[in-house]
Order: C-alpha cells, then sequence, then structure tokens
C-alpha cells in the first residue's frame, strides 16, 4: 500500500511528468477526437466544427469552419470563427485573410485579435507606421492596451530608432501597466548601443517580470560584456533551478569557460521584439487564470475547464512574427498537452532542437503526451534516449524513474537515479531531495526499507521543512510501528505545512490506525477521503478502519468504490480479498 499511496504523492508533488504550466499543474478535461463531417453538407462540416470546439480540437475546428465558410464567402460570423481557430492552430495565412475581410465590412472592431493579426503582418513586413495604426484600433482592455503599448514602442524603434521608442516606453498613460517594460528598455538600449543603462534595465527584468527571455538575455548580455565574474554568478544560480533555466545556465557556464559569446538577444529586431511583447503576455495571463483557479479550488469551487484560446492566439501571433522563438514553442506544445490535443503537442515540441536549452523540457513533454494517450512504452523511450547521450539531463532522469515505477519496473528507476543521487555528493541541488524520494520509493517496493530508509533519511537532511519529505517518512516509520513519536512529529509538521493535503492527512489517519487509535484515525480519514475522493489508496484506508469500528458495510462500499478507481495490481488483489474477507481480527458483522 506504501508504494501505491506515494505514486499519487509524487504526481501531485511535481516528481511525474510536468506539464506546462507544469509549472500550472491542471488538465483540462476533454478528450481528445480527430472528427470528420458526417456528410459532405456545409450542415455537417458547421456540427463537426461546433463539436471540435467543445473537444479543443483546434485543427478540425479550423477546417471544419473554412470548409463552410467557403461555401458562404459573405457570412462575416463564419469569417470570424474562420478567423479565430486558424489563429488558434498557427494558420497564419488564413487568419490573416479573413481578418483584412473582417475589416473591409466594419467588423474589426469587434475583435482586438483581428487588428492585433495585422498589426503582427505590418511588423513582420517592416511597415511599421502601418503597424502603429492597426495598434491605436485595439481597444481599452487592459491586454490589449498593454500589448499595443510595448508593440508601438518596437514599431517606433523600426521608424526612428531605438532611443524614441525608449522614450515612448518611459512616457506610459498613469494608469498603465509597466511591469514588463524593463525588459524591453533593457533590449531598445542594448541595441543602442548603451551598454550601462542596458545593464540596469536588464537587471531590474530580471528579478521583475522578466521572465526566461530576460534572464537569457541579461546573461547573454553579461558575456557580451565581458564581465564573467557577475555572469558566473548568475548562471550559477539559474543552474541551481529545474528546467529550462538550469540548462541555461549550464551552457552559459560551459560557454563563458570556453571564451565563447552568447548572440541571443544582441540586436532585437522589432517583429523579435513585438513577439516577446505577446509572449510575456501570454504567459502572465495563463499564470493568472492558474492562481485564481488554484484560489477558487481553496475555496471549495467546482470550476470548468479553463479557457486559454486567449493566451493561445497571443503565443501563435509571436511565432509569426519570429517562426525561431523557442520560448513561445514550447509555451504552445504545452499548452496543447493541457488541452488534450496529444498528437499536436508532440509534433509542436519536436521542433525543438537538440541544441536548445529547451530540448530537455520539450522531451519530457513529449512522454507525458504518450503517458496521456497510455503509450508507456514510447514515453519510456523517449526518455532513455535523451539520458543515453545527455549527461546533464537529471530532470528527465527523474520523471524516466517515475515513469518505470508506475509500470513496475523499480530495479531499472533505481538503476536510472542512482547517477543522479551520486552527483549530490560533489554538485548538490535544491532539489536533490526528489532523487532520493524517488529512489526510496522503489526501494520500498523492491521490500528494501533499510536501504530506503538511509534516502528518506538524507532527504530529510537536505529539505528538513519539504513536506513531502516529513510525510514519507513519517508514514514509513508508522507503517511499520517503529520511531512512532518522532513520525507523528513529522506527520504533523507536514499536515501544518499543507493542511489540504489529502495524502498527508492519510497519512496521519494511517498512523493513529496502525496505534489501533481507531476514533482518531476515521476523523482523519474521511477528511482525507473528502479532500482526494479518487485515490484508491485513501479509499482503502477509510474501508480498513470502518471495518475496525464496527461498520463493515460502510467498509466494504469503500473497498469496492477503491476497486473502481483503477489501483494498481498489488492493491487490487488486496481490495479483493477484503471483500470476500473482510479484514482478519475485525469486528463480526454481528
Amino acid at each position: 500500500m506504501q508504494g501505491s499511496q506515494f505514486k499519487s504523492r509524487y504526481s501531485r508533488m511535481g516528481l511525474g511528468f510536468p506539464s506546462i504550466l507544469l509549472m500550472m499543474g491542471l488538465m483540462a478535461g476533454c478528450a481528445t477526437v480527430n472528427y470528420q463531417a458526417p456528410s459532405k453538407s456545409v450542415t455537417g462540416e458547421y456540427l463537426a466544427g461546433r463539436l471540435a470546439v467543445r473537444t479543443n480540437d483546434l485543427d478540425s475546428a479550423a477546417r471544419s469552419y473554412a470548409t463552410v465558410q467557403a461555401f458562404a464567402p459573405g457570412d462575416t460570423s463564419l469569417a470570424h470563427e474562420t478567423f479565430r481557430y486558424s489563429l488558434l492552430t498557427g494558420d497564419f495565412e488564413t487568419a490573416k485573410r479573413q481578418a483584412e475581410k473582417l475589416v473591409r465590412v466594419g467588423k474589426g472592431r469587434e475583435d482586438p485579435l483581428i487588428h492585433l493579426t495585422l498589426a503582427a503582418e505590418d511588423m513582420r513586413s517592416k511597415r511599421y507606421k502601418a503597424a502603429r495604426t492597426q495598434l491605436s484600433l485595439l481597444g481599452t482592455d487592459n491586454v490589449f492596451e498593454t500589448a499595443s503599448f510595448l508593440m508601438r514602442g518596437w514599431a517606433i524603434a523600426g521608424d526612428e530608432g531605438p532611443l524614441a521608442a525608449i522614450a515612448h516606453i518611459n512616457n506610459p498613460a498613469p494608469d498603465a501597466f509597466t511591469g514588463f517594460s524593463p525588459l524591453h528598455v533593457g533590449l531598445l538600449y542594448e541595441k543602442a548601443n548603451k551598454a550601462g543603462e542596458a545593464r540596469v534595465a536588464y537587471q531590474q527584468a530580471f528579478v521583475t517580470l522578466g521572465g526566461p527571455v530576460g534572464q537569457r538575455a541579461f546573461t547573454a548580455f553579461l558575456e557580451r560584456q565581458k564581465d564573467k565574474a557577475i555572469a558566473q554568478e548568475v548562471n550559477q544560480l539559474l543552474a541551481q533551478q529545474r528546467g529550462p533555466m538550469r540548462r541555461v545556465g549550464l551552457r552559459n557556464l560551459e560557454r563563458l569557460e570556453d571564451g565563447r559569446v552568447s548572440r541571443d538577444y544582441a540586436n532585437t529586431t522589432p517583429a523579435q521584439g513585438s513577439a516577446v511583447v505577446l509572449y510575456g503576455l501570454a504567459t502572465a495571463i495563463t499564470e493568472q487564470i492558474y492562481s485564481q483557479r488554484d484560489a477558487a479550488v481553496e475555496a471549495g469551487f467546482t470550476l470548468r475547464d479553463p479557457d486559454l484560446s486567449q493566451p493561445m492566439a497571443l503565443a501563435q501571433l509571436a511565432i509569426a512574427m519570429d517562426p525561431e522563438f523557442e520560448e513561445a514553442v514550447r509555451y504552445i506544445g504545452s499548452i496543447n498537452n493541457v488541452m488534450e490535443q496529444y498528437d499536436v503537442a508532440i509534433e509542436t515540441l519536436s521542433r525543438i532542437k537538440p541544441s536548445s536549452p529547451y530540448y530537455e523540457q520539450a522531451q519530457i513533454d513529449i512522454a507525458g503526451a504518450f503517458v496521456a494517450q497510455e503509450n508507456q512504452s514510447a514515453a519510456i523511450n523517449v526518455l532513455q534516449k535523451l539520458v543515453d547521450v545527455d549527461p546533464e539531463a537529471q530532470d528527465a532522469r527523474l520523471v524516466l524513474a517515475a515513469s518505470l515505477s508506475e509500470e513496475g519496473e523499480y530495479e531499472r528507476a533505481v538503476e536510472v537515479l542512482a547517477p543522479s543521487i551520486e552527483r549530490l555528493q560533489n554538485a548538490p541541488r535544491a532539489d536533490g531531495w526528489q532523487f532520493l524520494i524517488a529512489r526510496a520509493d522503489s526501494l520500498v517496493n523492491l521490500d528494501r526499507f533499510p536501504e530506503a530508509e538511509k534516502d528518506l533519511k538524507q532527504a530529510l537532511t537536505l529539505a528538513p521543512e519539504e513536506a513531502t519529505v516529513l510525510n514519507y517518512l513519517g508514514y514509513s516509520w508508522a507503517e511499520r510501528g517503529i520511531n512512532l513519536e518522532e513520525a507523528f512529529e513529522l506527520l504533523e509538521k507536514a499536515q501544518k505545512k499543507e493542511p489540504r493535503s489529502g495524502a498527508i492527512i492519510d497519512s496521519l489517519g494511517w498512523a493513529h490506525f496502525k496505534l489501533g487509535q481507531y476514533d482518531e484515525a476515521v476523523v482523519n480519514l474521511e477528511k482525507a477521503v473528502s479532500l482526494e475522493p479518487s485515490d484508491p489508496t485513501i479509499t482503502d484506508h477509510l474501508g480498513d478502519v470502518y471495518w475496525k469500528i464496527g461498520r463493515q458495510n460502510e467498509a466494504r462500499y469503500e473497498w469496492r468504490r477503491a476497486l473502481e478507481l483503477s489501483p494498481d495490481d498489488k492493491l487490487k488483489l488486496v481490495l479483493e480479498d477484503k471483500l470476500e474477507n473482510g479484514l482478519t481480527g475485525g469486528v463480526d458483522d454481528s
């Protein structure tokens, strides 16, 4: 039970396949379906388009609406739908043609994205005055006001030079949002060969809303300025992170040692700068959406799947202006994973080259798409190939171990993690505890608890305040009836850190159960099930305590429900035995 229980925690704590926003941790609930029109009729195509929209199948929606619109070229509502779904799928040429048509018939103001699309075309075609005209028509929505203001700055740079653009950006309206401005001011000052001013702006962007672009731009700038000491310090900080920025830091450190200099963001064009504007807005909107959802879920609300169409459209426009914009490509691939459009996600993420610092994370996301398609072997192959050729692919090793563990290949998971754990001795990582916890999980499943306990204690030394570490070590001791006083201390500390974690509350309840403290156990386990109703192990635990306090009918109900929650094979056998024989030593039904 311990192994299966931990797997749910393992994924919830970010140790399984990270998706975007991954960094955000939620998945949409719509199924992926490839639709074909039920007939060759216009009506059939229209209905197919509507159905595709409901399931996030944007490619099919775009094709269906384009087909219907060809039968009724004068229908502006169909033109708008064709525009929208063409843009969302990255078919910029079709989106542009429909946007031009809508503007000609006076429908441009109905959707700011129409004028933004035409402005993007003008920016990439170096028609900067025309772009400024389109941008002036975006309206007063905060998102589009910010886009308009910064992109007009880049259009000014195209016509009048970077210093004129900086003057524009440094003179915003009184109520304008300026959080993204430092990054663009830094890019423009460097373009104007004003190194001192660029450094100040880049530093501000690095610690505020510059995001991954700001971090890459600043470190590249330091290299070009031959500021090796500070560049090493900043990149060492990046190298301690998980994810793509760790790879940025490692590659930059390697380049510094070789005496090479990065050309990233060295001479940003107006189109590239505008792409950075839209990408920054897209990621900020997505983060806000998920932050608000987290707050709503915390308050007990049930929510529909998030609408990510606006940030997706902004990111697609960013790629239209800068097709090599790696950050935006990976973002769109991740969004498609969230929307359960896995084939599109795999195709998009495959565009990221091995030379990119985003390659490892893109391969992890591709593996995640394969897992979602129940093609675990393909996911494992993707990750295994990566770790075989790239000794620095430590994040991929962690995810590969999780995948192998899910398949019951515990010995192989232990082997995969061994090099990463050995590296921790000479190159400690802030997230090093995750590798130790992962190996401990596989060792527990191999009935090698003394070795697992050693890893868990080391993880606790590395991360004494991490709830996952506290929970797993405390649960392990309580499960075995050892070190009970310390086990309860660890579990109670974990619960204080994450009071709404069903997994942690379950551990505390199970510890009471193992001590025969059934009244305390039932309170905790009922709460845990209310927080994690789809966890088969927690549901199984609740059944056990119900049996012990004489509520056998309810116990069998919970065990039966646990069986319906797709437990692993080991737990499934245990549940089937309980349903037939009850718990040894339980209270008799009579």
